[in-house]
């Protein structure tokens, strides 16, 4: 599947654009706002409209959280060593870490999540 947008080609990747400018909005930009600086809703880089998270991408992305958690709880109760589990923990943190922000999808107006 290839996406055109402003003259560019993008072969299999979801970039986020400001629906009132079409001005692309960064994976850095969207994990800075949600992650560090927790910002809701964000702003776009160039127009500064309101953007929010359209509700199908903020349930997949909390649906992400427990995934931690969970294998956490499998590598104790399966006494896996602590090298072991310990590196599979920081693996899969930066898996998720990298992954969340091309999960995020943006829109102009506030979606109810149910």
């Amino acid at each position: 599947m290839i996406k055109e947008h402003k003259g560019r080609f993008e072969e299999g990747v979801k970039l986020k654009f400001c629906p009132n400018c079409q001005s692309e909005i960064s994976r850095w930009y969207l994990f800075e706002s949600t992650l560090i600086k927790k910002k809701y809703p964000i702003q776009c880089p160039q127009c500064t409209q309101h953007l929010y998270f359209t509700a199908k991408s903020l349930k997949i992305a909390f649906s992400l959280i427990p995934i931690l958690p969970i294998v956490l709880i499998v590598f104790i109760v399966f006494h896996v060593p602590e090298k072991i589990s310990g590196l599979t923990i920081l693996v899969l943190l930066f898996i998720l870490l990298t992954a969340y922000p091309s999960i995020l999808q943006v829109t102009d107006k506030e979606e109810k999540l149910f």
